[in-house]
């Protein structure tokens, strides 16, 4: 037997926000609540996703090291548990970069199902550069090592073009685990040129603060003894997530086993469970209705508001089976949500169920969790895994197989790219394929994207109290983003309304309203909260 080393979550996912007092991370189990990290190092209770000038702050995202035992003949590992102080200190290190202004251009692509994609048209660039100049200039990184306990890194810049870029830090909880934070979520122009914002994707001179890159760490025991972590991670700084509570149709998670099951690493459930495996579909549906108005969300609500049939196997729950199917099929059809499509894996449990092939309760077969296996989750259950155009937290590099290692962790060696090539996954390759600033993208995709992360609708206000009627389309009304989007959202170039919306939201996005759940007389509504109240003076 030997022993090797992994740093979990394999994946991790933080979000930048405009405060600078305090952030906060999400919880790192399914269900389990945000909190905080006090000036101490521990633990400490949630108290908000704005601050008191209503500006949105930073999600941060923790790391750990957990020894594994492994079988010399299989290979196969086996979780002994987590690394803690009394048994070695733990060396972190972690590089974000940001590399959008000097990566490739990005285009529209053939994507599964027919649906569109984001992809880079390598050999043209998003900036063209005056000869002589290096595009390493447009590249900001930053790189941290810091161990022990409490113990914050000094913070540090990249460079931009003329600007200095501040792209994340890094630091310790009590226990020396790592944590990561991105930055403030500002965008601007490296040459300091009033260059406009015409594109939802690729706007020449802009460069934004997200930024992503590996985690890696040694162990130093104490008997003086220093190992290198053999399994890595990868810090992916993202957009804000302005509806936290509500999961996305479709997440990265769904998107990474499908890669896998086309790859042919993990099989379909023996089982296929109504519990497990379809209601989540429709509960994930269902809980939109308050921040999006396509009808099909209370279709699912009323669906499962009658459920008995749903969950019946027999022939006598067929027809009723066969209507739910088409319900939870409409999401990627026309006039669904846009570029949608859910994935091969998910369809065939859901053919297995329409079949009658499942049963009713919860699978007992199946294997609870492990503590690393829901760290892994967490985040990635958290993030879009459809409409990669190009998306939010990561795009259609999702989707390649060759990327991943295991469920939830990159390879860190070459992978295959959507044209064939063999490429490199450096600091910044994820966040270098997305929009630029993604402040432009994140106007743009209102109506039919990604409602569970860029709302559409504010249905309830702060107490839960409904809004006076729903807007109707063009009209600024209760729409999440007014006082930010001028007029109605259109992707019509050269539109000064359209300008003025993309500059509005890089400038103003953290005052917009985090829709949060609460309960209102025994129901759970989607309340709007910590708007600003400047952003109602312009409606």
């Amino acid at each position: 037997m030997g022993t090797a080393y992994k740093i979990h979550p394999g994946i991790g996912i933080a979000r930048v926000g405009r405060s600078t007092k305090g952030y906060f991370l999400q919880g790192e189990r399914a269900g389990a609540p945000p909190f905080e990290i006090s000036p101490t190092g521990e633990e400490a209770p949630f108290t908000g996703y704005k601050d008191d000038t209503f500006l949105i702050r930073r999600e941060a995202v923790r790391f750990r090291v957990y020894r594994y035992e492994t079988d010399d003949t299989t290979g196969r590992m086996t979780l002994i548990g987590e690394v803690l102080p009394s048994d070695a200190k733990v060396i972190w290190r972690v590089t974000l970069a940001n590399s959008k202004s000097a990566g490739p251009a990005m285009v529209t692509g053939d994507g599964p199902g027919g649906s569109r994609v984001i992809i880079p048209k390598w050999g043209e660039l998003r900036n063209d550069l005056p000869s002589g100049v290096d595009r390493d200039t447009l590249v900001a990184r930053t790189s941290y090592e810091v161990s022990g306990s409490k113990v914050t890194a000094p913070r540090k810049t990249g460079r931009i073009g003329l600007d200095e870029v501040f792209i994340g830090e890094a630091r310790t909880d009590d226990a020396g685990r790592l944590i990561v934070l991105g930055g403030l979520g500002f965008a601007g122009t490296f040459d300091h040129v009033a260059h406009e914002l015409p594109d939802f994707l690729n706007n020449p001179g802009w460069y934004d603060d997200v930024a992503d890159g590996p985690v890696d760490a040694d162990l130093l025991f104490p008997d003086g003894t220093r190992v290198s972590v053999q399994h890595g991670a990868w810090v992916v700084v993202a957009p804000p997530d302005f509806v936290p509570n509500t999961a996305p149709v479709l997440n990265l998670f769904d998107v990474l086993e499908d890669d896998f099951f086309r790859d042919g690493r993990i099989n379909l459930p023996s089982t296929i469970s109504y519990v497990d495996d379809i209601r989540p579909i429709l509960q994930k549906m269902a809980d939109l209705e308050d921040v999006n108005d396509m009808r099909v969300w209370g279709e699912a609500k009323s669906l499962l508001a009658n459920e008995s049939r749903l969950a019946d196997p027999t022939p006598a729950g067929a027809a009723a089976r066969q209507h739910a199917m088409i319900v939870m099929l409409k999401p990627e059809r026309a006039g669904g949500l846009m570029d949608f499509r859910y994935t091969s894996y998910v369809k065939a449990k859901l053919e297995r169920w329409r079949a009658g092939q499942f049963i009713p309760g919860r699978d007992a077969s199946r294997p609870a969790l492990t503590e690393t296996e829901e760290l892994d989750q967490a985040s990635l259950r958290r993030a879009v895994g459809g409409g990669f155009f190009p998306g939010i937290e990561a795009g259609f590099m999702f989707t390649l197989p060759s990327l991943f290692s295991e469920l939830g962790r990159f390879s860190r060696g070459p992978f295959q790219d959507h044209d064939g090539e063999m490429r490199a996954l450096v600091p910044g390759s994820v966040t270098q394929r997305m929009a630029v600033p993604w402040q432009a993208d994140f106007t743009e995709c209102e109506g039919r994207w990604w409602p569970s992360q860029r709302p559409d609708l504010a249905r309830f206000g702060p107490f839960g109290e409904p809004y006076p009627g729903t807007p109707a389309p063009g009209q600024s009304g209760y729409y999440w983003h007014r006082g930010v989007v001028v007029g109605s959202v259109g992707d019509q170039l050269g539109d000064p309304k359209q300008h003025l919306s993309h500059f509005n939201m890089v400038e103003r996005f953290a005052q917009l309203g985090v829709l949060g759940a609460t309960i209102v007389d025994g129901r759970r509504v989607i309340a709007e909260l910590g708007r600003h109240p400047s952003l109602d003076a312009t409606v």
